[in-house]
């Protein structure tokens, strides 16, 4: 799973909301559907993982960091920078 997919998948509907009013497209999806929501976001190029990483607590950020299978220890910025160097790998 790429490392959006898992973010988006992890986001409750009020991070979700958040997420798309932060990114300036609550005019183009309706913010009453996560389905909806997560679309526009996975379809986002300025939706990166790296801004959608600022709006996660520490905790979802563990979550995906066992989905994606990097150590779930240390601080939230450590674990970002050890999401998005996992994510810059080859496969």
């Amino acid at each position: 799973m790429k490392l959006k997919n898992a973010i988006l998948d992890a986001m409750d509907r009020d991070l979700l909301r958040r997420a798309v009013a932060q990114l300036g497209m609550a005019n183009s999806v309706d913010m009453r559907r996560t389905d909806a929501m997560r679309s526009r976001l996975s379809r986002a190029h300025r939706a990166s993982p790296e801004v959608l990483m600022r709006t996660l607590p520490v905790a979802l950020v563990r979550r995906v960091c066992d989905v994606r299978g990097v150590s779930a220890t240390g601080r939230k910025a450590a674990l970002v920078a050890a999401l998005l160097a996992d994510e810059s790998k080859p496969r």
